[in-house]
């Protein structure tokens, strides 16, 4: 038995498992490893409360290498400054360099997580965001959204979803915190130094960051509590939003 294991998605698919490998047609078979829940993502921090491993979830999500950076020692703010802001830091070019390795033309890409992080959700208001051509979004909101790091939503609602009602969000968590508080800030964050920096630009936006954040804990409890409250109806689980109402709120459809 071969198993070939690899940690980019582009790659694996298109040199390992594309029309132009040895091995294309003769897999059998193929496993797309998710990261840890929340749960899981917590047993790395067993001393921790769970409003801190909430928040060290909320930025690492559920990859045990990010996971194992935060020192179970210190707060989340001072990881926040020593892994993520300290130029010399493990996680402080790891987003960087993931896109770099996926993706051409970064510079676009880059554009468009900017406004994604920033809640300009639609390609009209990425397109206003960014200068990109709307009719040109398509290809960059499908490459990342095929490699993982951002997702479709539609509004839950009676209806099939119509394309226009699409809004897209940053799934990766450590990129949503990395395109939100680091890049928009980095000569400064290397200027200013990792605590000034953290003191200045990311800590006066960290509870409203979280309460966002909080949501789609909320959104991944659900089943959890339909399923510890002996409910066995089915449900989908997301938010709903028309051009009377903007709830952002987790809520749950039978």
């Amino acid at each position: 038995m071969l198993i070939l294991c690899g940690s980019y998605v582009g790659f694996m698919e298109r040199e390992v498992l594309g029309r132009k490998s040895p091995l294309f047609g003769r897999r059998t078979g193929q496993i797309l490893l998710r990261p840890f829940s929340y749960r899981e993502a917590a047993a790395f921090h067993p001393g921790w409360s769970r409003e801190e491993q909430a928040r060290a979830s909320f930025i690492c999500g559920g990859v045990p290498l990010y996971l194992r950076f935060f020192d179970p020692k210190q707060s989340v703010e001072k990881n926040i400054e020593t892994t993520i802001l300290d130029e010399f830091a493990p996680l402080f070019r790891e987003p960087d360099f993931l896109l770099r390795e996926e993706l051409r033309e970064v510079e676009s890409y880059y554009a468009v997580l900017l406004a994604i992080a920033d809640g300009h959700g639609n390609h009209r208001a990425i397109a206003q965001r960014t200068g990109l051509a709307e009719r040109s979004l398509h290809y960059y909101t499908n490459e990342l959204t095929q490699l993982g790091y951002v997702t479709k939503r539609y509004p839950l609602s009676g209806s099939p979803p119509a394309k226009r009602h699409v809004r897209y969000v940053l799934d990766d968590p450590l990129l949503r915190f990395w395109f939100r508080f680091v890049f928009p800030n980095l000569s400064f964050v290397q200027h200013a130094g990792p605590a000034r920096a953290f003191r200045e630009r990311i800590r006066p936006e960290l509870p409203a960051y979280f309460g966002l954040c909080f949501a789609r804990l909320c959104r991944e409890a659900m089943p959890h509590l339909y399923e510890k409250r002996g409910l066995n109806a089915s449900c989908q689980v997301g938010e709903y939003w028309d051009k009377n109402v903007q709830a952002s709120s987790p809520v749950a459809r039978k």
